[in-house]
């Protein structure tokens, strides 16, 4: 199994740690850092748009990882990557606040960018007709990240969040309406 890692930056000194939590545990890892944005605005749709479209037909590995240059994995996260399922939602630490939270509901406000998943799954969903379908992919609407994996869940992919924590976020996010939910069988 082989992850490829899109790391969005905005020109972050943290950055060098983002890395370094990465190779602590995946010494393989394939690391794409896509600069531009600004905070808050790191993810908008230009630049995943530019990134996943020009890398995706050069991608090779099992799955694709998104996190941000200020983010850092914990140790033993790569233990928690499992071939059988599509998506992997690593719970999260936002500055004490651990999403997803106990209940295992994916909300909208309660996921952030912490999860892995397979290149499969994301080219079935972002690649239609051998064109490039950027709806939902991580825009400037409030919540992007909560919009980029609703629509990855409307193909019903086998699901799987960690017990423990392994992703550690820096910043607080807004919350969005918690009607907007998805819980994994």
């Amino acid at each position: 199994m082989n992850i490829t890692y899109i790391i969005p930056t905005v020109g972050r000194t943290s950055i060098s740690n983002t890395i370094q939590s990465i190779l602590n545990e995946d010494k393989t890892a394939k690391i794409l850092i896509q600069r531009g944005g600004t905070a808050g605005k790191n993810r908008n749709l230009s630049m995943m748009m530019e990134i996943i479209s020009n890398e995706m037909d050069f991608i090779q590995t099992d799955f694709i990882a998104f996190i941000d240059d200020d983010d850092f994995y914990s140790p033993g996260y790569l233990q928690q990557i499992d071939l059988d399922y599509d998506l992997i939602v690593m719970r999260m630490n936002q500055n004490g606040t651990i999403i997803p939270r106990p209940d295992n509901v994916l909300r909208g406000g309660n996921v952030g960018i912490n999860f892995v998943i397979k290149l499969d799954l994301l080219r079935k969903v972002f690649i239609n007709d051998g064109n490039f379908n950027t709806e939902y992919l991580f825009d400037d609407y409030p919540g992007e990240d909560w919009r980029f994996l609703e629509k990855i869940l409307q193909y019903n992919p086998k699901v799987k969040i960690t017990e423990d924590v392994y992703y550690n976020c820096s910043q607080v996010n807004h919350m969005l309406p918690e009607h907007l939910q998805y819980k994994p069988d």
